[in-house]
């Protein structure tokens, strides 16, 4: 069963407040001097979620394609559970334990200086974050090469690109 998105939604609501899209530009998505940053934390947490996978004896690849509308980015790590929809959907709510880099659980918020809503589609997980910390259900995707192994564990992300 997947994630109750309104539930953690209205959670981070109170934690965070309603105004987290106009101010979150300048806390969370220009933290960074060099805009392509986001892949590095792209990578990063594939690596994370790679190593969770125990026994995986599948692809080891990422894979990055990119056109004039998205940048897709997949990878085949661990499939989200709803702790790392928390997660990805917080602030200083990361996964990671002490001896993996990026504890601070804001790395991935810099996707955001490039999308406003990024897509996340993992194992039974198919959600959109809105306003930096607001999951919301998004319509599964296809997931057959190229765009990965084509299994229902493969990580996807969609980054929709801001357009000129």
């Amino acid at each position: 069963m997947t994630c109750d998105y309104d539930a953690i939604r209205r959670e981070n609501e109170l934690r965070y407040g309603t105004d987290i899209g106009r101010i979150g530009p300048m806390l969370l998505a220009n933290r960074y001097d060099d805009r392509t940053h986001f892949i590095y934390e792209l990578l990063q947490n594939a690596e994370d979620a790679l190593a969770r996978r125990l026994n995986w004896q599948g692809s080891r690849t990422v894979s990055f394609h990119l056109n004039k509308e998205v940048l897709r980015f997949t990878h085949s790590g661990e499939p989200f559970n709803e702790k790392d929809v928390r997660g990805i959907c917080g602030i200083d709510e990361g996964t990671k334990n002490l001896t993996e880099i990026g504890r601070f659980g804001i790395g991935f918020k810099s996707v955001y200086a490039f999308t406003d809503r990024p897509e996340i589609h993992s194992g039974i997980e198919n959600f959109a974050v809105e306003s930096f910390v607001w999951p919301i259900a998004s319509q599964p995707i296809p997931r057959a090469p190229p765009w990965g192994q084509g299994l229902p564990s493969d990580v996807f992300l969609n980054l929709p690109l801001f357009l000129p």
